[in-house]
């Protein structure tokens, strides 16, 4: 797959994640919706290529969903210049965001409504027992 349609690919995927996490902040009848954001450290090629920067992903979803309140980000896409519109520093209304580093805390398993991963995840015995329970995978 070519680096431009990876990046449309990546595109359409985050927005698509962004409509239905704001959609489901909407019509919920929660108080706040808690996203959870999972990251790990950048696993592919330098500092700066853009490529696999999971803690970039995490500080500027953490600005778009949560605000400026969740995070001190400038900006929340991850290539190019600011877009010159700052109002999504403000967050999606209804959202509370929290992030997680390498796998989620119990605590952010029982309170989170989403959870959000990007990042490689290591399927190891323990994260398998937990997804096992999570899920009821057969």
């Amino acid at each position: 797959m070519n680096l431009a349609r990876s990046k449309s690919l990546m595109a359409l995927l985050l927005t698509a994640a962004t409509v239905v996490i704001a959609s489901a902040a909407e019509k919920s009848n929660i108080e706040k919706l808690h996203v959870v954001l999972l990251a790990d450290e950048k696993d592919h090629g330098p500092a700066g290529n853009g490529r696999h920067d999971y803690p970039l992903w995490q500080r500027r979803w953490a600005l778009l969903l949560g605000g400026e309140e969740s995070s001190e980000e400038k900006q929340v896409n991850l290539v190019g210049p600011p877009d010159k519109n700052t109002d999504y520093r403000k967050g999606m209304p209804n959202v509370q965001v929290t992030t997680a580093w390498h796998w989620p805390s119990e605590e952010q398993f029982q309170t989170a409504d989403v959870i959000v991963a990007y990042c490689y995840l290591e399927w190891t015995n323990i994260t398998g027992q937990i997804n096992h329970a999570l899920f009821a995978f057969e």
